[in-house]
């Protein structure tokens, strides 16, 4: 397990909870953490505009490379699927593609954009959005030519206005390639969107769902037939997150109103909905999407800030949050098994 923080630290950890390294990745507050896919190497972006390259080894890592060139603050980075293509973003306006292999070739090129980046399964495409965050640009790894602009703020402001908000928040492949989820806040005179894009002809699937206070998160179950995304109910109660068929774009499941719906996340089968919500105590849920019943519920203290992901089979689920600790809890009798302290 692998977890970062603006202590500007890296820590090592087993699936038993031992700490096994402390990394000082003198790369400032760190705001980007990645792996790759077969567990060998790491990236860390911070706000020294610093990205670095880690080689990863059982109880610690060495710095093996350091991707120069961002002039601002590193948003976010990335890993394609396969080999040690890696990409980073920053305020500076500007996305850097690397790749990152020992005796690679470095830097592969260079785009302007501001927003979120992913990369498609395949590891071939990579989405971004503008600096304006109003269009999100998908381009060929390896050519950098854009292959589709998605002109997401067309659909949920008004460009007479001025009222254009564009991607605040995610975007995220769906685990086939064929659609592309964006997600972004809105305020409550313009409401946030989740929208579905179609990537082999750049038109939108459908506008899944419109919200005043949409969470900037979103999340796809293994297959790809569904997907989750967290509300809040600041003016009116409202649902702390929902799930959504994607072939038809129709409503799933909903919880009850209750708080803001932070960090949300789906299992494998997407029959599970784990939420962070901002309450004092108990504030991991996990529904059953079929019965839309209660199956879990803990404390993980605060919720101002955090973040809930399973594990690849269901059993476990990730929870970490603002004071610094993460816990891990088996899904099933709602027990803590680990916490994961030091940042």
């Amino acid at each position: 397990i692998v977890t970062s923080g603006w202590d500007g630290t890296v820590r090592l950890w087993s699936g038993e909870g031992e700490e096994l390294a402390t990394l000082e990745a003198e790369v400032g507050l760190i705001n980007g953490l990645a792996l790759s896919d077969d567990g060998r190497f790491m990236l860390t972006g911070g706000d020294t505009g610093i990205v670095r390259l880690w080689e990863l080894r059982w109880g610690h890592a060495e710095p093996i490379a350091t991707l120069p060139g961002h002039r601002s603050v590193v948003l976010n980075v990335a890993f394609a699927p396969e080999g040690v293509v890696a990409a980073s973003v920053a305020w500076d306006g500007e996305i850097r593609v690397w790749d990152a292999s020992p005796g690679g070739r470095g830097e592969i090129a260079v785009w302007s954009g501001a927003g979120p980046v992913a990369f498609s399964p395949d590891g071939t495409m990579l989405a971004c959005a503008d600096e304006q965050r109003r269009d999100v640009t998908v381009r060929p790894v390896d050519g950098g030519q854009p292959q589709l602009v998605l002109g997401v703020a067309a659909s949920i402001g008004d460009a007479a206005s001025g009222e254009e908000w564009g991607v605040s928040g995610s975007v995220v492949f769906s685990p086939d390639g064929e659609y592309l989820a964006t997600t972004n806040s809105g305020i409550e005179e313009t409401p946030g969107s989740l929208m579905l894009w179609e990537v082999a002809s750049g038109t939108t699937h459908a506008t899944v769902f419109q919200h005043p206070f949409l969470r900037d998160t979103a999340a796809f179950n293994d297959d790809g037939s569904r997907i989750a995304t967290g509300t809040c109910g600041f003016s009116s109660p409202s649902a702390t997150a929902s799930v959504f068929d994607v072939a038809s774009g129709d409503l799933v499941f909903s919880t009850p109103p209750g708080p803001c719906g932070h960090s949300v996340d789906l299992d494998a089968s997407g029959e599970l909905l784990a939420v962070l919500v901002e309450h004092d105590r108990p504030n991991v849920q996990i529904w059953d999407v079929t019965t839309g019943q209660l199956v879990m519920e803990a404390s993980h203290q605060p919720s101002l800030a955090g973040s809930v992901q399973f594990s690849p089979d269901g059993s476990r689920l990730l929870t970490v949050g603002a004071h610094g600790f993460g816990r891990i809890w088996d899904t099933e009798s709602g027990d803590p098994l680990l916490t994961l302290k030091g940042h």
